[in-house]
């Protein structure tokens, strides 16, 4: 295996990982919302394998986020950004009802 597609697997795996966790879902969750076993999700999150491009679609879907995130080197700055938008739509959505 060359030294990027390495790297790439290591972010992926980090980011699987950490969206789960960031949203609060178990892995046997997001495989079941995936329509795969838990040990094959497990595989995700360890880089034993890496999901196909339609793993990293739905799981956008489920986490909200955009699915480049998942080939983000720090996604941390992302996850950042999404918590202030939330914050922001909530304060802007309070300010307009009154």
């Amino acid at each position: 295996m060359k030294k990027n597609d390495e790297k790439l697997r290591r972010i992926v795996r980090d980011n699987l990982r950490l969206f789960r966790k960031e949203k609060g879902y178990t892995q046997e969750e997001v495989a079941l919302a995936l329509g795969v076993v838990r040990s094959s999700y497990t595989y995700y999150e360890t880089g034993k394998t890496c999901p196909d491009i339609y793993a990293i679609y739905r799981l956008s879907k489920l986490y909200r986020i955009d699915y480049g995130a998942f080939f983000t080197e720090n996604p941390g700055t992302l996850l950042a950004a999404e918590k202030n938008e939330e914050n922001s739509k909530r304060w802007y959505g309070r300010f307009i009802t009154g």
